[in-house]
């Protein structure tokens, strides 16, 4: 359900529940404070006695641990339905190696799978922003462990990271001291006001889930009352919820050794944008080869295009209105998908000639020499359809598209690095569907290989290896978790189509069919390193590889290849 819930502390533990006397949080709904919550509605607050003035140590570590699945089991006895736990960090055991507390929290999730945990940190400590880091570098991001954020007291003076800092982790709670209401008295009731830096805060983390908000009083002789909640519930009915932020991962299309279903032709076929550009940009080419070859005269031309993977026949159309009997277009389509030719042959169009022949381009073989070349098998990192290597093998006086260039970006984003997690093969690429919000740029977008149809020669050199060499820079606090592929094309002359960030505001350019192409690296880094992205062609196919500060990814094409 698309909705903000929120809860309070219970002053008094049940004693019902839990001989260890363990505190319990009651979910609430809005205007109805209700004692009688199922056990079901409950989250439970786990945490051991605190640590002995002592320094803490590994051994501490372990027993705190134990003390905490030795709770999970007497509350569990006691009330079976119980699903979620909340640990309360002491912050004493963050001077400890993150080592540790990965191998404990991993442990505990592992033998209680079917639970879910939420570490409560403090949230304007970096210190715990690095282990939360940490935690689930090492542990992959696992789908039952989250972060109760205690926002801490306003007037505190050890703030050395903002609240915003958490924004992309998996938040599942802000715990908020009732020291953030300023309130008055109007006609007997108590009124209360959230400063406007907490409203934008809470507004800003429901973009990237719906946050249970927790009320919570500073001492036992605070509480929480009925105008500390009709105030959050006037904050969150003021505004629409926007939309949660996402990302999906999907495997990359590889028409060259698939034939793509008529359901991918159709999601194909609806960005307006790209075929509104290869509209134009087909015409002010038909319109440059008329005069180059009439020389400016009024006669009849006829003009030799060849079409390679026309799908359903949407560039078909495009170079079919731009026929005319003063320049009749002859048009050759090549398609592989027997599914496709079946089609396009039982079709008929008006203006040009059209034969359409099922054949994979790199075999088939004519005598037209062809004035135009057109084709739409650029992927979302341009070549990873092998759209360069298959037009390899055609000659024409202008192709469309004449060039590409792929961009690589450094990220970091939990959300993406979780759905990872969930398929764990971290050496092969994905097609990441996102939305706004998801991730975090760690450096810029740089260019990679750019490939020119019409140049004399290009960045890719048959059958070998193409190399690039990209520097991360240091963000400090975020680490880089991947690497987000882009492409743009120049479809003819001064006409453009991509997906690179710069041109999503231009709806002349950027296209919806795309999606960016995700790296993923296994070992994230904090820190200042090399990207050396690689291209290798060989017998078996073409496969990237990427070396980040020494760790290789995909070797040899181990876990991904794209077949030819």
């Amino acid at each position: 359900m698309d909705k903000i819930y929120f809860g309070i502390f219970c002053k008094d533990s049940p004693d019902n529940l839990s001989r260890k006397k363990n505190n319990y949080l009651r979910l609430v709904p809005w205007g109805n404070i209700s004692s009688e919550s199922s056990p079901s509605s409950q989250i439970v607050l786990l945490g051991p006695p605190r640590p002995s003035n002592a320094p803490p140590t590994s051994s501490s570590l372990a027993q705190f641990f134990t003390c905490i699945q030795d709770q999970v089991d007497t509350v569990l006895s006691t009330v079976p339905r119980l699903t979620h736990f909340s640990v309360i960090v002491p912050e004493e055991y963050l001077v400890l190696e993150a080592v540790d507390w990965s191998s404990h929290v991993g442990t505990l999730l592992r033998r209680n799978s079917q639970l879910h945990f939420a570490l409560i940190l403090p949230s304007r400590s970096s210190t715990a922003f690095q282990y939360w880091s940490c935690l689930q570098d090492s542990l992959k991001y696992p789908l039952n462990l989250s972060v109760f954020l205690y926002v801490g007291d306003p007037v505190e003076q050890t703030n050395d990271i903002s609240l915003s800092t958490w924004k992309y982790e998996p938040v599942s709670s802000l715990i908020l001291p009732i020291t953030y209401f300023s309130g008055c008295s109007q006609q007997n009731m108590q009124h209360y006001a959230l400063s406007t830096y907490i409203q934008e805060t809470l507004k800003d983390f429901c973009t990237q889930a719906r946050p249970l908000i927790i009320l919570s009083p500073i001492n036992s002789s605070s509480e929480v009352t009925q105008g500390h909640m009709a105030s959050i519930e006037r904050l969150f009915s003021s505004f629409e919820l926007p939309p949660v932020a996402d990302a999906v991962i999907r495997d990359p299309l590889q028409p060259l050794r698939d034939d793509l279903s008529m359901d991918i032709y159709s999601i194909f076929e609806q960005d307006e944008t790209k075929y509104r550009m290869y509209g134009r940009a087909i015409a002010q080419a038909i319109i440059d080869i008329r005069k180059k070859k009439s020389g400016g005269s009024e006669i009849n031309i006829v003009i030799d295009v060849l079409i390679v993977g026309p799908g359903r026949g949407p560039l078909i159309d495009l170079v079919d209105q731009c026929s005319s009997p003063s320049t009749y277009c002859n048009i050759i389509a090549v398609e592989k998908n027997p599914l496709c030719t079946n089609l396009l042959k039982k079709r008929r169009w008006t203006s040009g000639s059209v034969t359409v022949v099922q054949s994979d381009i790199r075999e088939y073989q004519s005598e037209v020499k062809f004035d135009l070349a057109i084709s739409e098998l650029l992927g979302s990192f341009a070549c990873n359809e092998l759209s360069p290597d298959i037009l390899a093998h055609v000659a024409a006086e202008v192709m469309i598209p004449s060039s590409y260039t792929n961009y690589l970006q450094p990220i970091y984003s939990p959300i993406i690095s979780k759905m990872v997690g969930k398929v764990d093969q971290w050496e092969r690429p994905y097609v990441v569907d996102i939305t706004e919000g998801c991730f975090m740029e760690t450096g810029p977008v740089q260019s990679v290989w750019s490939y020119d149809h019409q140049a004399s020669s290009n960045d890719l050199d048959w059958n070998v290896e193409l190399k690039f060499e990209q520097d991360l820079p240091d963000k400090g606090l975020y680490p880089t978790h991947g690497l987000l592929g882009y492409f743009t094309s120049v479809l003819y002359g001064e006409i453009s189509i991509g997906i690179h960030p710069k041109q999503r505001a231009n709806n002349n350019e950027y296209c919806n069919s795309w999606s960016p192409l995700y790296f993923p690296i296994k070992k994230f880094t904090f820190y200042t390193g090399r990207v050396i992205m690689e291209r290798v062609t060989g017998k078996e196919g073409v496969h990237y590889q990427w070396d980040v500060n020494g760790v290789m990814h995909n070797q040899w094409g181990a876990s991904y290849t794209i077949g030819n």
